[in-house]
């Protein structure tokens, strides 16, 4: 499981925002954006079973499972779909086999939208401990 320490910002009945810890390696890190580190808004967790207030330290985390399954769906996938499309109309030409290319790719974004949407629960954090 990975885990990380965060600070909770802000306690909405059991909904909790949290905030990651920024560590000494993030300022000149430009992945920053994506781990959450440099977050414009903060990421919302559900809390059942902790007695949280603002300012309070807790230890959240997410099953390695789930985040090999977010970066296959992220980026695995779409690779394969991109040059399977690419081969597939090879003989149309190179600009429309790469347009539709896009095109099959932003169809497939958009499915993955509604479908995360839907199962936001599978792939969301989960509070470990209060620390």
């Amino acid at each position: 499981m990975f885990k990380e320490t965060v600070e909770v910002i802000d306690v909405n009945g059991t909904e909790i925002s949290i905030k990651f810890q920024r560590h000494s390696a993030c300022g000149c890190c430009r992945a920053k954006v994506v781990c959450g580190i440099d977050q414009r808004h903060p990421i919302i967790v559900k809390n059942n079973s902790f007695a949280l207030s603002v300012g309070d330290t807790i230890v959240v985390g997410i099953e390695e499972r789930k985040t090999l399954q977010a970066t296959a769906i992220s980026f695995i996938f779409p690779a394969i779909i991109f040059m399977v499309t690419l081969l597939f109309f090879k003989n149309v030409g190179e600009l429309i086999s790469f347009l539709l290319a896009i095109s099959i790719l932003f169809v497939y974004y958009l499915i993955v939208k509604v479908l995360i949407k839907k199962k936001a629960e599978h792939f969301s954090l989960k509070i470990i401990k209060k620390i």
